[in-house]
C-alpha cells in the first residue's frame, strides 16, 4: 500500500522464529529503503490464532489517515477486517466481522477475506469468498451499506476516477477469470460488464494489481513461477491478454539453483522447482534444453535433492535425510554395487529419537549418507581427474557439524579418517581443480572483515563497526578456503556446539556432536589461519587448520535459521573460483592463490535485465524498445550489462559461466573473454 502523496510504503511481510512461525508484521519504508515509520504486529485476536499467519490484502482509506487489512490467519478463523490509523500503526482494531465467528449476514465474513478496494468516496468493497458475495460497507464506522453476488472473489482494485471494481477469481489451476463491474451513482450498486479469462501457469499462487494511471486502466497478473500476463480495458471489453513472460516446464518455481556443470559432455544441469526434482539439462554445442523429473515428489515436500553429473555419463545426487542415489542421465534409478548401511547407533541417531528400534530398510538404489537439509543439500562434489564422489556429511540429523568423507562411484566408502574433520551446518562444496585442492566455503571471515562497499555505506550513515545493519549484512557473507589434498579441520573451539547444534542427541554426545568416530589426528606441519564467526548474536574465534588461504565475500554462507536453499559456487580445472556476491549483484573471480581478479555484473530486476530486457512504458503500460542512452554505458541512465536481482548459482565450463538467478528466474550463459591472449598450434 502507497500513501497519496508517494512517500511512504506500507508492506505487509511474516515475522518468523527460528521454526518459520510467522506473525504478520506491517512495515513502513520510504522510497530509499529505509524505515519511514513504526514496526507494528498483528494483534494476538488474529495472528494468535494459528503458528502459520497469512494475510491477502491492504488499502489506503479515502481520506489517506487510515490502512485497512484484511486475509489475517487462516481463511476459516480470522473472519474480519482491521483497520490502523497512519499516525500510529500499531493501534489496530476490528472494522468489520468478527475474528472468532464466521456467518453470513450485515455483521459478519465467511471467512478470511481475500481481497479489499477502497471506492475513493467514502466506502470499503470486501470480498466475502466463502459466502460468494462482495460487501459494501461504510469506512468511517463500518456499517453495512449493501451487497452484490460474485464467484469466489478473490482481488479487488477499485478505480477512483469512475467507480469501476476489477474483482478476480480462480477459473482453474492454469486460468483465472477478471470481471469488471460498473457502479450506480451512489457507490451501492454494481453490475457485471464483462469478463476475460487470462491464462496463468499456478493460479493457486497468482495475485492482481490494477494501474488506473495509464492511459487505459491495465490489469497486471502473475503467478509465482514468474508468469506475468497484462490485460488492458478498452473501454467496453478487455483486449486479448498479452502474455510478457511465461515460466518454463509447466509452472516451476524457475529458480536455476545449484548449477553444476559436466565438462567432458559439455552439459550444464540446474535445479528448477521447490523440492529440487526437476532438474533442467541445457547442451553447450547443440543449445537443446532438456528438463528431467527425478522420482519422487517434484514439487516440495521436504524431498530434497542435490544433483551432479560424473564422467561416467551417470548422476549422483543426495536427498533428505539420509539418501546417497545415482541415477542414468534421463533419471532412471540405478542400483549402488557396494552400498553404504547404518550400524544399529547411526540408525537409531538418525530417527531424531534417542530410545527404541529404528531399523532403516534401504533400497538397493540408495546408499546410507545422512544429509542436513530438508529441501537443497549443498554438500555433494565430484574430483573430475578419477571420478571419486566426496560429502559433507555427518552421523546425526540436525545442526550439527560435518565431516568430508570420499566414496566410489559403486558406493563404497574410500576414507577410515574425515579429509575434512570439522566444517560447520552451513559448509557449501566441495570443489576441486586439476591438483586435487579442495574448496569449501564456511563462515569463517578475517576479523573485522566487511565488504569495501557496504563499510563505506554503513559509514556514511553513521554505523560503526559490526553492528545492527552492518552485522546482518556482513554476517551473511563467509569466505572461500582452499585445502590441499591432505584436507585439515575447522576448529571452532568450545563456543560451537553451544551456538550451532540443535539435536536431542547432543547431550549423550557431548557438545561438538563428533561427526565421526575417534579424535582429530592432522598432520603438525599444517598451517593455520585465524578468522572469526558469528553465531548466536556475537562474534567467535574460528581457525582453518590446513587450509592455504581464505578468501572472504561469498555471501548467503552463513548461520541462519535454514540454510536448505544456500548459494553454490564453482572452481574451473585452473583453480580459478567463480561464486556469487548477492548483496553486490555480481559474480566474483578470484585465482588459485586467492588473489582477485574481477567481478562481473550489476543490479537489474525482472523489467530491465540488461540492454536487451523489455522496458514497459510508465505511461501507456506497454512493451517499448530501449532508448538509445539506455543502452550507452557512458550515460547516467545505462543498465548494466549483466544484471542479477539475486545470483545464488555459479557454475563454468571451459568457455562460458553460467549463472543462477532466483529472482529474475532465468540462466545466464556469459562467454570468457580475455584481456590478452596468445595462441598457438599444438601438432
Amino acid at each position: 500500500m502507497v500513501t497519496d502523496d508517494g512517500k511512504a510504503i506500507y508492506l505487509m511481510t511474516l515475522f518468523a522464529d527460528n521454526y518459520g512461525h510467522g506473525t504478520p508484521q506491517l512495515s513502513v519504508l520510504n522510497l530509499d529503503g529505509g524505515c519511514a515509520g513504526k514496526i507494528s504486529y498483528a494483534p494476538n485476536a488474529a495472528a494468535g490464532l494459528k503458528k502459520w499467519a497469512d494475510f491477502k490484502a491492504m488499502t489506503l482509506s479515502s481520506d489517506g489517515k487510515s490502512g485497512f487489512i484484511a486475509g489475517l490467519g487462516q481463511a476459516k478463523e480470522v473472519s474480519a477486517v482491521y483497520r490502523f490509523p497512519l499516525a500510529d500503526n500499531e493501534k489496530w482494531e476490528v472494522f468489520f466481522g468478527n475474528p472468532a465467528t464466521a456467518g453470513k449476514d450485515n455483521e459478519h465474513l465467511g471467512g478470511a477475506s481475500t481481497g479489499i478496494a477502497d471506492d475513493g468516496k467514502g466506502r470499503l468493497l470486501i470480498s466475502d469468498y466463502n459466502n460468494g458475495r462482495i460487501l459494501v460497507i461504510n469506512e468511517t464506522d463500518g456499517k453495512y451499506l449493501a451487497e452484490f453476488p460474485a464467484t469466489k472473489p478473490d482481488f479487488l482494485n477499485s478505480n477512483p476516477k469512475n467507480g469501476d471494481l476489477y474483482v478476480s477469481s480462480r477459473k482453474n489451476d492454469n486460468a483465472i477469470s477478471v470481471t469488471k463491474y460498473t457502479a450506480s451513482a451512489d457507490g451501492k450498486d454494481y453490475k457485471a460488464a464483462y469478463a476475460a479469462n487470462v491464462p496463468l501457469q499456478r493460479s493457486d499462487t497468482y495475485s492482481m494489481a490494477v494501474d488506473v494511471n495509464a492511459d487505459k486502466p491495465v490489469i497486471w497478473a502473475g503467478d509465482r513461477t514468474g508468469t506475468l500476463v497484462r490485460l488492458e480495458d478498452l473501454g467496453d471489453k478487455f483486449d486479448t491478454p498479452q502474455i510478457l513472460s511465461k515460466g518454463a516446464f509447466g509452472g516451476t518455481a524457475e529458480s536455476y539453483m545449484a548449477i553444476a556443470v559436466d565438462r567432458q559432455r559439455q552439459e550444464v544441469y540446474a535445479r528448477n522447482g521447490t523440492g529440487g526434482g526437476i532438474l533442467v539439462r541445457y547442451n553447450e554445442s547443440t543449445d537443446k534444453i532438456e528438463q528431467i523429473i527425478l522420482p519422487g515428489d517434484a514439487y516440495g515436500g521436504g524431498k530434497g535433492f542435490e544433483v551432479m553429473p560424473h564422467p561416467d555419463g551417470n548422476l549422483y545426487g543426495l536427498r533428505w535425510p539420509y539418501c546417497f542415489n545415482k541415477w542414468d542421465r534421463n533419471g532412471k534409478p540405478l542400483p549402488w554395487q557396494e552400498p553404504v548401511r547404518p550400524s544399529e547407533e547411526e540408525a537409531l541417531f538418525n530417527s531424531g529419537k534417542t530410545t527404541g528400534d529404528f531399523p532403516l530398510k534401504l533400497s538397493a538404489e540408495t546408499s546410507f549418507v545422512p544429509v542436513g537439509m530438508t529441501e537443497l543439500p549443498h554438500t555433494l562434489g565430484i574430483r573430475e581427474s578419477d571420478g571419486h564422489i566426496f560429502v559433507l556429511t555427518f552421523r546425526v540429523r540436525g545442526r550439527n557439524p560435518k565431516c568430508l568423507n570420499e566414496y566410489l562411484p559403486s558406493g563404497k566408502q574410500v576414507n577410515t579418517e574425515p579429509i575434512i574433520w570439522y566444517a560447520s551446518d552451513a559448509v557449501v562444496g566441495p570443489r576441486f581443480d586439476a591438483q586435487g585442492n579442495i574448496y569449501v566455503a564456511e563462515i569463517i571471515k578475517p576479523k573485522g572483515w566487511m565488504p569495501r562497499e557496504l563499510q563505506e555505506y554503513f559509514e556514511q550513515t553513521g554505523v560503526k563497526g559490526l553492528a545492527g545493519p552492518a552485522a546482518l549484512a556482513t554476517n551473511m557473507y563467509g569466505s572461500i578456503v582452499k585445502f590441499t589434498p591432505r584436507g585439515g579441520t575447522f576448529d571452532f573451539g568450545n563456543a560451537f556446539g553451544g551456538h550451532l547444534l540443535d539435536n536431542p542427541w547432543d547431550a549423550k554426545l557431548g557438545k561438538l556432536a563428533s561427526p565421526y568416530s575417534g579424535e582429530v589426528k592432522l598432520p603438525t606441519d599444517l598451517r593455520t589461519i585465524e578468522g572469526e564467526y558469528f553465531a548466536g548474536s556475537e562474534m567467535h574465534p574460528v581457525k582453518a587448520v590446513g587450509a592455504e588461504w581464505i578468501h572472504p565475500g561469498i555471501e548467503h554462507v552463513g548461520m541462519f535459521a535454514c540454510n536448505c536453499e544456500n548459494t553454490s559456487f564453482d572452481v574451473d580445472p585452473f583453480g580459478r573460483v567463480f561464486y556469487p556476491n548477492e548483496h553486490l549483484y555480481r559474480v566474483e573471480v578470484i585465482d588459485t592463490a586467492g588473489n582477485a581478479l574481477t567481478t562481473i555484473g550489476g543490479y537489474g530486476n525482472a523489467e530491465n535485465r540488461g540492454p536487451d530486457s523489455p522496458i514497459i512504458d510508465a505511461k501507456t503500460g506497454k512493451v517499448r524498445p530501449r532508448l538509445a542512452e539506455e543502452k550507452d554505458l557512458k550515460s547516467p541512465f545505462a543498465k548494466p550489462e549483466i544484471a542479477f536481482a539475486w545470483l545464488i548459482s555459479v557454475g563454468v565450463s571451459d568457455k562460458y559461466i553460467y549463472t543462477g538467478d532466483s529472482i529474475n528466474r532465468r540462466m545466464l550463459k556469459l562467454k570468457m573473454t580475455y584481456a590478452a591472449e596468445e595462441t598457438c598450434a599444438i601438432p
